[in-house]
């Protein structure tokens, strides 16, 4: 997980993404918890495409480039 939050951070708009006075269980906090929560959400409005397999999920993560260009990186978990 942590490796895929390093890739995503850097096709991203650079952000501060770890906590600054609290202790996580997670590299990358506020990205993790940003991913969680709009996944969730996503996934209440049926908008998570699943593998037929079922090993693989995908959605419009709603992060940015550094030029504000949408990245619409599909989050792909195993």
């Amino acid at each position: 997980m942590d490796e895929r939050l390093d890739e995503l951070a850097a096709l991203a708009e650079p952000e501060p993404w770890d906590y600054q006075h609290a202790v996580s269980d997670h590299k990358k906090p506020i990205l993790f918890n940003y991913l969680r929560y709009r996944y969730s959400r996503l996934a209440d409005e049926g908008k998570v495409v699943v593998s037929d397999d079922g090993q693989f999920i995908a959605f419009n993560s709603g992060l940015v480039t550094q030029h504000q260009e949408d990245r619409g990186y599909p989050f792909f978990s195993s």
